[in-house]
C-alpha cells in the first residue's frame, strides 16, 4: 500500500514539474524552463499517465494539460484593447484547438504499452504536420511552436538552420518520445540515446557558430543600423477610441532621424526597418515637400538639400501647385544621406 501511495505521488509530482516547465518554458516566460521541456517535459507529462488503463482517461487528461498549457503560453491573446471582447472566443477556440490535436498524439502514444521507433518517428511528423496545417485555417496562426523550448538558447537555436522552427517541433517530440521509451523500457541503450539525442542540439550550435565564426572574421564588414520605432498601432495609425494617442507621420519621421542620429553611425551599408515601421504605404504621396526639406535640415544640417532625391514618381507627385512626397523618397533620401 505504501509503495503505491509513493507511486501515486511521484506521478503528480511529474504531472506538475511537466505543466510549470512546458506552460514557462518559452523566451516570454521563464527561458530557462524550456531547456527541461525540450527533453522531460513532456516526456514526465506522458509518463504520469502511462499507467492509467483508460485510453479515453490519457487522451481527456491530455487534453486538459496542454489546453491549461496554452492558456498560459497565449495569455497575451486576452488583451481586448485592440479587438474587444469578440477575443476571447478566438482565445478559447485556439486553446481547444491545439488541445485537440495534443489529446490525438498522446492517445496515439500511450493507446498500448509498445512504443517503437517507428512509432515515435510517426507521431513526431504527425505533430510537426499539425503545427504546419495551423498556417492554412482562416487568416493561419503562426505562432507558438513547441519547439520554441529551443529559442532561449543561441546555440540550440541553430538547430532551426537544419529545417526550421517546425522542424524544431518534430525534435522537442522525438526526443521527449524517446525518453519515454528509455523510461518505460528500463534499457541502458535506449538512456543512451535519449540523452545524445537531448543534448545533440547544443552540440550542433556549438560547433555551428564556431565554424561560421571563422567565416566572418575573414568576410567584409557591413556598417548596419537596426531601427526599432517601439510605436504603439494606435499611434502609428488612426484608431477608434485613441485618436489622441496618434503621432503625426512627419513626427514618426523625425523620431526615426533622432534614433538614427543617436547612434552616430557615419557611413552606412544599410539601414533595417521594422515592418510596416510609419503610417500610409510606400508610394502614398502624403507629406508636403516643403515641411520634409526644413526636417531634412533641421536633423542633418543645410548641405543635405544636395542629397535629396528629385521629385518625380514613385518618390513625388505634383498637386494643386504643391508637390507631396511618399515614404519612399524618405527612403531614398536616407540613404543618398549615409
Amino acid at each position: 500500500m505504501q509503495i503505491n501511495e509513493n507511486r501515486i505521488f511521484s506521478k503528480i509530482i511529474f504531472f506538475i514539474f511537466s505543466f510549470i516547465v512546458v506552460a514557462f518554458g518559452q523566451p516570454a516566460w521563464i527561458g530557462f524552463f524550456g531547456f527541461f521541456a525540450s527533453f522531460l517535459g513532456y516526456l514526465f507529462f506522458w509518463y504520469s499517465i502511462y499507467d492509467l488503463q483508460s485510453s479515453i482517461k490519457k487522451g481527456s487528461i491530455s487534453f486538459l494539460w496542454f489546453f491549461l498549457v496554452q492558456s498560459v503560453q497565449l495569455s497575451w491573446f486576452t488583451s481586448t484593447k485592440y479587438q474587444g471582447d469578440l477575443i476571447y472566443i478566438v482565445y478559447v477556440f485556439l486553446l481547444f484547438w491545439f488541445a485537440l490535436q495534443f489529446a490525438l498524439i498522446s492517445y496515439i502514444a500511450l493507446k498500448d504499452k509498445k512504443i517503437t521507433f517507428l512509432k515515435i518517428f510517426f507521431i513526431a511528423s504527425l505533430w510537426c504536420i499539425f503545427e504546419w496545417s495551423r498556417l492554412f485555417v482562416m487568416c493561419g496562426f503562426s505562432f507558438n511552436q513547441v519547439g520554441l523550448a529551443y529559442a532561449n538558447n543561441h546555440l540550440s537555436l541553430q538547430l532551426a538552420s537544419v529545417f526550421g522552427i517546425y522542424g524544431l517541433s518534430f525534435y522537442v517530440i522525438f526526443v521527449n518520445l524517446t525518453g519515454l521509451k528509455a523510461f518505460i523500457q528500463k534499457s541502458i541503450s535506449a538512456y543512451i540515446f535519449w540523452i545524445v539525442l537531448a543534448v545533440f542540439p547544443y552540440f550542433y550550435g556549438y560547433f555551428h557558430e564556431k565554424i561560421y565564426k571563422n567565416r566572418f572574421l575573414n568576410s567584409p564588414n557591413l556598417n548596419v543600423c537596426l531601427v526599432q520605432t517601439s510605436i504603439l498601432p494606435e499611434q502609428k495609425n488612426l484608431t477608434k477610441n485613441y485618436f489622441d494617442s496618434f503621432i503625426s507621420p512627419i513626427m514618426q519621421w523625425e523620431r526615426i532621424f533622432n534614433l538614427i542620429n543617436k547612434s552616430n553611425p557615419g557611413k552606412l551599408d544599410l539601414i533595417v526597418f521594422p515592418e510596416a515601421a510609419v503610417s500610409y504605404g510606400a508610394k502614398e504621396c502624403f507629406y508636403p515637400f516643403d515641411a520634409v526639406k526644413e526636417l531634412f535640415i533641421k536633423k542633418f544640417g543645410q548641405d543635405v538639400v544636395y542629397k535629396l532625391p528629385v521629385l518625380k514618381d514613385p518618390y513625388a507627385i505634383y498637386y494643386d501647385y504643391i508637390w507631396y512626397v511618399s515614404n519612399c523618397y524618405f527612403a531614398k533620401a536616407l540613404s543618398n544621406v549615409f
